[in-house]
């Protein structure tokens, strides 16, 4: 028999003596939060998006996922859940289903997401009428980790909540934390450097962006006289015209370029941003001074490390999506059935360009492909081209000097001479290579045998010559070859000769 305590948690939150609570309610388990948060508490993550690195990487994170298409799986292939699956997908395309998930995504940020859930009844179903999501700063967790909520007549602890009326999304939880811990504990401090940096990088640009005026006032020039100069420098910042005594001068003042300066407050800001990114998307500006090879390797590997972040956040949000929205539609509408699961489908479409240079190359082994693997890969209705049979067949002859009369075109034949000539044109189009020895040989094989047919050689001294030249090919192939070319030759000069 199975111990009872084996069934029981035992290691429970509120007896974790690191963990301390106060009168039941737990605190967020992130030194960040509590060390900086102050009386704004959780409102210093919301300050993060206003710096123009987080927001722009945080929805480059959020919209990965949102981009990407979902589907409801249903329990088993019985009817039953089959059905209850529809239904469910049904239900939810109804709603602004992206922009609910966008909302629970904001525990990227800030450890976890709560949205409420507006019950209503249609066609005597409990269905989601909408999902409404709430600011972090109005809840606590108690030692159980329940959700309770802080309201005006009850500030602390606050109010329990009632069951299947929250949905908590959580990202980065440890140790059961119910508060999760959120990206923002790692971004304060590079978005609070690179803020001050700015600042001070914005002093410098005024103070030595341009250059400064000294002027020169003859020796005991009255002090009276000397106001009234500085004066006139002052206003020559704002204006670009200025009228000084003769005897007076003036010089520019300008910073120096070497060492320090705005390089130095620039790549401060600069490093800063490359931590935002590292931290939100697992990968900053680490390719400086790379190039070629070494850079596309980088960007494969950046690419998928992003990819694994966005398969990450998608199975976080489909399993708090499956353990509360999902099972208690289905506990409401279809009470003994099993919860179907929703899924982000993350993968990356194949290249079907490089899978078909890869898939000429397995042909060109001699391998051919399945029409039913051509029909899946290319989603198509494909069928194998017939072979085109040949027009015109010359003799198989060894010698191929000659062609019998049934195999000759009208060209040969009695008829308009007008009309020679097109017919002849014709047929000399109509050619197609009759085999793929001929196709595969034609430029390298028949090109030697043309030139010498164009400087006068016999077939005869051409069919001994072309074992000197090709000595590891069949006499009979060569034979077949030549015979093809001479017919070939001798119908392209029949053309000619009547064209003329």
């Amino acid at each position: 028999m199975m111990d009872k305590q084996l069934k029981q948690e035992i290691a429970l939150i509120g007896s974790n003596p690191f963990w301390p609570s106060a009168n039941g309610i737990l605190r967020a388990h992130d030194d960040t939060l509590l060390e900086q948060g102050g009386g704004n508490g959780i409102w210093i993550y919301d300050k993060l998006e206003k710096d123009d690195a987080v927001f722009s990487d945080l929805q480059k994170r959020k919209l990965a996922v949102i981009g990407r298409p979902w589907s409801i799986t249903p329990a088993s292939d019985t009817p039953a859940d089959q059905n209850v699956a529809e239904q469910i997908e049904q239900q939810l395309q109804k709603l602004p289903f992206n922009k609910i998930c966008l909302g629970l995504l904001d525990a990227v940020l800030k450890g976890f997401a709560v949205g409420e859930i507006v019950w209503n009844v249609d066609n005597n179903q409990i269905i989601p009428r909408k999902i409404l999501m709430r600011d972090q700063r109005r809840f606590h967790f108690n030692e159980r980790s329940e959700l309770l909520l802080i309201t005006w007549n009850n500030l602390y602890p606050g109010e329990p909540v009632p069951d299947r009326k929250f949905i908590v999304h959580r990202h980065g939880a440890k140790d059961d934390n119910p508060y999760g811990i959120g990206l923002g504990s790692a971004l304060f401090w590079p978005v609070y450097f690179k803020q001050h940096g700015t600042q001070f990088w914005a002093a410098y640009l005024e103070r030595f962006g341009q250059p400064g005026l000294i002027g020169k006032t003859p020796e005991g020039t009255p002090e009276s006289e000397r106001k009234l100069f500085l004066a006139i420098l002052q206003d020559f910042a704002q204006e670009t015209h200025m009228v000084i005594p003769e005897d007076y001068a003036v010089d520019l003042l300008e910073a120096g370029k070497s060492g320090g300066g705005t390089v130095s407050f620039e790549g401060f800001c600069q490093y800063n941003d490359n931590r935002i990114t590292r931290i939100i998307l697992g990968d900053g500006d680490l390719n400086s001074g790379r190039g070629g090879g070494a850079l596309a390797a980088a960007a494969i590997i950046r690419n998928e490390v992003r990819l694994e972040l966005v398969q990450a956040d998608a199975d976080l949000l489909a399993d708090t999506l499956n353990e509360s929205l999902l099972t208690w539609m289905t506990e409401f509408n279809f009470p003994g059935t099993t919860p179907p699961r929703i899924k982000w489908d993350v993968t990356l479409p194949e290249d079907l360009k490089a899978k078909a240079e890869r898939d000429l190359i397995i042909c060109n082994m001699g391998f051919e492909p399945d029409p039913e693997y051509i029909n899946r890969t290319y989603d198509g209705a494909w069928r194998k081209k017939p072979a085109v049979p040949p027009t015109i067949k010359p003799d198989s002859g060894a010698r191929g000097d000659s062609a019998s009369a049934e195999e000759l075109p009208a060209l040969y034949t009695e008829g308009d001479p007008a009309n020679r000539a097109s017919v002849g044109q014709s047929a000399i189009d109509a050619i197609h290579p009759p085999d793929d020895l001929l196709q595969k040989a034609m430029d390298v094989l028949l090109q030697p045998v043309m030139d010498k047919l164009q400087n006068g050689s016999t077939p005869d001294e051409i069919v001994d010559w072309l074992p000197t030249v090709y000595p590891q090919m069949n006499r009979d192939e060569l034979s077949a070859i030549l015979a093809r070319a001479l017919f070939v030759s001798r119908l392209w000069g029949a053309v000619s000769a009547q064209s003329s």
